[in-house]
């Protein structure tokens, strides 16, 4: 149809239906690239969709078809359905369509990121005259996409992808208010799911799937918060233990095959005395610690012996250090990475040492940490600019979440100003500094500046995965920041290895400090404006334990990105942003921010600003559209941009900011709830708390309402 009188060229439907004829006519399967090259540029600046219906075909000789199952997940590919005998149906798995720079955008599978695995499954129909079902055989696959070739048709309801791994139960539930950080929450632990098979391991789909001990290191703590993974996890730490040789070390991968060195990476071998704590610290059980106790043992000493062999810790160069970094021109150096895994993992020992009643080896475990630190202090400490090594996130993270010094209180303007100004809140590091730079940022008390980076949406970030508009993620984690851009060498779409956000997300932002049944429940949720809801529950072996909050009035904020457009997708996701004052609140009365931009330092645009103003002030709530469609109304014109935009906004209620606390406990668990700031608790008598008092929260259902203390 005509869509109007623009200068630059004409929008006819005519040319359009040439443009595919001349594609397709005649051939039994043909793509069409929705861009302008094919079809020029009709309608400027304007959303352009390209739907195509086929008259019909002249027989029914086999097709290709290809199916998007919406998730990226471990499995196989159910197929029941009719053919003759002797016909064949080849089923070609994949995570990704074709697209630039692997090829053109053809509607075809993307298979280059698999390597030599082909991913490929073949049925020979019997011709039974009625529906055969097939199911592969001692295989499965990791993939989003399945190409189904050799068949004259085929249905939905012909095909199925059946997911499976190692049967841990999924025993979180974790929900809040920023739509962003649930996404990224349901891709880690979906991610981490896919790579449950009888071993965790990197990944489901390549010639690899090997159990990485690196990735088992920085997901243990997640693991055992989202799922019942403890029998899984201590079997990992068995099949460590038979890995280990004569002399302690440890390899990379466990069982020790094809790919890695032993001794491994010293941060891919802490993957056994961090298992180990974890059970103890998260799950609960010392049963590890004893059983393995002479194994640490021996660890520890090979560790102490290829430090030695080094010359000092600031010779002892590993074979990957900080994995995959954001930004290669500011990795941080190797030994900084080792040497921060060896004294978190010797501070782990030596409170597994004090449980266990080990009182030679707290002894010696505790010399060996104060020494570490001393060392760590002398070595990587740039005393010509305050800082540690390249004074980069890395360096400074390690730093404080190792608690090296007294120093690192000096150093956090400089670290957050590179995180927020510099780096204009994106992470730089890889898969061991993003790993301690939110406890870091929380231990410095800069838990609102670890949301606003974790809820990041443009590149690189985990929001990037989600909201880019090549190859939006829906349930796992990439291997790499850019992945769409990189080539097939190593280039996974379903790696767990930056899922450790995960479980800061229920430590911190759901406050699940400790929430096992042999000790009290520890609840220490951040509180942040940034989130104006957080609920989190978790199965226990006495229990549900349980917290939600809530806040009332005050200022609202609000971080949703627009909807993208994708190459699978015909229309746009069309999502809205809703704020409200909540039921105790009041209305809306001012705008203290309103923009809609790729920047996350944006504050005001006088059109975002009379949008919402118009749509929110005097109400309790309101919604506003995020994506481009809707915003086209109201500017002149929108370039477009590979990183989404995002809708931020902060509306001021009539009300002051009361927070409504409800938590759930088993029957005879005693509860503390750890004020993160002054508050005062509403009731009888309005009592004010300092930052850090506890509160005690009783068993069943407890309901708390807080108002921040002048």
């Amino acid at each position: 149809g005509n869509c109007g009188n623009f200068s630059k060229s004409s929008c006819s439907s005519a040319t359009s239906l040439s443009v595919v004829q001349a594609a397709c006519v005649g051939k039994s399967s043909c793509s069409v690239a929705a861009d302008n090259v094919n079809f020029g540029d009709p309608c400027p600046d304007t959303f352009k969709r390209l739907a195509v219906q086929a008259a019909g075909c002249s027989s029914g000789m086999p097709s290709t078809f290809v199916v998007d199952f919406g998730e990226n997940l471990a499995g196989f590919t159910r197929l029941k359905t009719q053919g003759a005998a002797g016909q064949t149906v080849t089923l070609r798995h994949a995570e990704a369509l074709m697209h630039p720079p692997y090829g053109p955008v053809n509607g075809s599978v993307y298979t280059g990121n698999l390597r030599t695995a082909l991913a490929t499954d073949t049925y020979t129909f019997k011709g039974t005259g009625t529906a055969e079902t097939y199911t592969p055989s001692f295989t499965y696959h990791g993939y989003r996409y399945v190409q189904v070739e050799g068949l004259a048709n085929l249905t939905m309801d012909d095909i199925t992808q059946i997911h499976f791994r190692t049967d841990n139960a999924l025993i979180v539930n974790f929900t809040t208010s920023s739509t962003v950080i649930n996404k990224i929450h349901y891709g880690a632990y979906r991610g981490q799911g896919s790579n449950m098979m009888s071993v965790p391991t990197d990944c489901d789909q390549r010639d690899e799937r090997l159990g990485w001990m690196g990735d088992a290191d920085l997901s243990a703590d997640s693991f055992a918060l989202n799922y019942d993974s403890g029998a899984f996890m201590s079997s990992y730490v068995r099949t460590m233990s038979d890995a280990q040789d004569s002399s302690g070390s440890l390899p990379d991968t466990a069982p020790f095959a094809r790919y890695g060195n032993q001794p491994a990476d010293p941060s891919w071998s802490a993957a056994m005395p961090q298992n180990v704590y974890v059970r103890y610290a998260i799950g609960g059980e010392d049963g590890l610690a004893k059983t393995y106790w002479n194994n640490l043992t021996a660890y520890f000493g090979n560790i102490a012996d290829q430090v030695q062999k080094a010359g000092g810790i600031g010779k002892w160069k590993p074979s990957y250090g900080d994995w995959v970094p954001a930004s290669a021109s500011l990795k941080v150096a190797g030994e900084v990475c080792s040497t921060f895994n060896y004294i978190t993992n010797v501070k782990q020992m030596v409170e597994l040492a004090t449980h266990l009643n080990l009182s030679d080896e707290v002894a010696k475990y505790t010399q060996l940490h104060e020494s570490l630190i001393q060392d760590f202090q002398t070595t990587f400490y740039n005393s010509s600019h305050n800082c540690y090594d390249n004074c980069q996130q890395a360096g400074w993270a390690m730093a404080i979440a190792a608690s090296v010094s007294d120093k690192t209180s000096s150093m956090v303007p400089a670290f957050i100003n590179d995180i927020v100004n510099v780096s204009q809140n994106h992470v730089t590091g890889g898969i061991i500094a993003v790993k301690a730079l939110f406890p870091a940022l929380d231990m410095v008390q800069q838990h609102d500046t670890a949301i606003a980076l974790a809820a990041q949406t443009t590149y690189p970030s985990w929001g990037y995965m989600f909201y880019n508009d090549v190859e939006p993620a829906t349930s796992s984690l990439w291997e790499l920041w850019d992945g769409p851009t990189q080539g097939p060498g190593m280039n996974s779409r379903n790696h767990h290895m930056f899922s450790s956000i995960s479980g800061w997300f229920v430590q911190s932002l759901g406050g699940f400090r400790s929430v096992h049944c042999q000790s009290d429940v520890v609840l220490a949720p951040g509180f942040s404006p940034l989130l104006s809801h957080v609920k989190i529950s978790r199965e226990s072996e006495c229990g549900i334990i349980g917290l939600e909050y809530r806040q009332h009035g005050g200022v609202q904020h609000l971080q949703h990105p627009e909807g993208r457009s994708t190459l699978r997708t015909i229309a746009p996701v069309v999502e809205e942003g809703l704020l409200t004052c909540g039921d105790h609140g009041g209305v809306f009365v001012a705008v203290h921010k309103a923009s809609w931009a790729t920047d996350s330092h944006a504050s005001m645009d006088a059109i975002v600003e009379a949008v919402v103003a118009k749509a929110c002030l005097g109400q309790q709530e309101c919604s506003i559209p995020s994506h481009a469609d809707f915003w086209r109304q109201h500017y002149e014109s929108i370039t477009y941009d590979p990183n989404p935009r995002t809708l931020r906004l902060a509306l001021e209620c009539s009300s002051p900011t009361r927070y409504e606390v409800v938590t759930t406990l088993p029957a005879g668990i005693q509860g503390h709830l750890v004020l993160p700031r002054s508050f005062t608790v509403q009731g009888s008598s309005n009592t004010r708390y300092d930052a850090g008092a506890v509160l005690k929260v009783s068993s069943g259902h407890d309901l708390l309402a807080l108002t921040p203390a002048a």
